[in-house]
């Protein structure tokens, strides 16, 4: 009876082997090129320079399960994050500078539209920029 325990329990280790643990399928469809929108919220800082009002931005939004990158055409460098089920992102810079980082979070309303939020951490300045994007349609 023992032995059927030790093979039954074997049988099930070996089946959740098997089984896909990564996250639900269907994240990849919020990859794409998206038109952003950036407008200044706030900063804070003796060296920080004039923000701009708004700024037109493009962005293209890579996702491979729950991995999520962002490369901006303009501004930023590539960030590297987490896309979640909820639909929540976030992302921060992969370069590693010392003196500078920059961080994006933000969520997918649907496929076509998302709002986020930068922060940008220089010595002397830190920036906060609100982002709305907006999927851009191949004709």
């Amino acid at each position: 009876m023992r032995l059927l325990w030790v093979v039954l329990g074997c049988m099930a280790v070996l089946a959740g082997c098997g089984e896909d643990q990564e996250s639900p399928p269907g994240l990849e469809i919020y990859a794409g090129n998206f038109r952003v929108t950036e407008l200044f919220r706030e900063q804070s800082g003796n060296l920080c320079p004039t923000a701009r009002e708004s700024f037109e931005n493009q962005l293209e939004v890579l996702v491979s399960k729950s991995q999520f990158e962002a490369r901006f055409a303009n501004r930023y460098v590539t960030l590297y994050g987490e896309i979640h089920t909820d639909l929540s992102f976030w992302a921060i810079d992969g370069e590693s500078k010392p003196d500078e980082n920059q961080d994006l979070t933000g969520v997918f309303q649907n496929e076509d539209e998302f709002t986020g939020l930068i922060k940008e951490v220089w010595t002397g300045c830190t920036r906060f920029t609100d982002l709305l994007g907006e999927r851009v349609v191949d004709e």
